[in-house]
């Protein structure tokens, strides 16, 4: 169903100088890109220069860390090639580029017992400051899918340090009424509690081997 953009920034609520903001940004894509169905929402020209900077960040820590074609193709020609700027110079990659090899983590799956499966998942610890972009990307699919803004303040967490187990990702798939996939970079589940309208959790999934959770939430937890 198409959905209707009203004239207001998704991220402030600004009326003025909107553009089209890409639901992940296209940066996460590799090209050319292949989907011509992104999704897009309004926000303002002023909140597209701020979070383009955040984004480009994470866009370099996730095609480190994923592990398929997608994120191979990212990796080539935007994070390789903004790392080694200036590499004639310094004898090689920028520090910022082994800073993020280092957190990266090889880990397996796990059933509830415990029991470590045979499906193996790169982990890469994301700073703190990351979490945000993950939240931006969560609330324009809120607005595409529900119609509304969130609240410019409210309250979210995100899980995505370890895998989730994978019968507890089965039991959260079912709370979901809303999925959506772009190919190997890009996937989605979500929903939202019944009895508050800006309660809403969203299923990130990147390269088909990052996974996070976002949680928005009215007052404290």
């Amino acid at each position: 169903m198409t959905k209707v953009k009203n004239g207001k920034c998704y991220l402030c609520g600004k009326t003025e100088e909107l553009t089209d903001d890409h639901v992940p940004p296209k940066a996460f894509f590799p090209r050319p890109i292949m989907h011509d169905n992104l999704i897009t929402v309004r926000a303002c020209k002023s909140c597209n220069s701020f979070w383009g900077p955040k984004e480009t960040l994470l866009v370099h820590d996730l095609s480190i860390a994923g592990d398929n074609a997608d994120s191979r193709s990212v990796f080539i020609n935007s994070t390789h090639k903004n790392y080694m700027r200036g590499a004639g110079t310094r004898g090689g990659p920028s520090a910022d580029y082994y800073k993020i090899l280092s957190r990266l983590k090889d880990s397996y799956l796990k059933n509830a017992d415990g029991s470590v499966t045979k499906t193996s998942v790169t982990l890469i610890y994301i700073p703190k400051e990351r979490d945000e972009v993950l939240a931006k990307i969560a609330k324009g699919l809120h607005k595409h899918h529900f119609g509304e803004m969130l609240p410019v303040d409210i309250s979210y967490f995100v899980v995505g340090r370890t895998p989730l187990v994978i019968e507890d990702f089965y039991t959260f798939q079912k709370a979901c009424s809303i999925r959506g996939r772009y190919g190997e970079t890009f996937s989605y589940m979500g929903g939202r509690a019944a009895d508050d309208i800006n309660c809403s959790f969203w299923y990130l999934g990147f390269y088909a081997k990052l996974d996070f959770l976002v949680i928005f939430y009215d007052g404290s937890i």
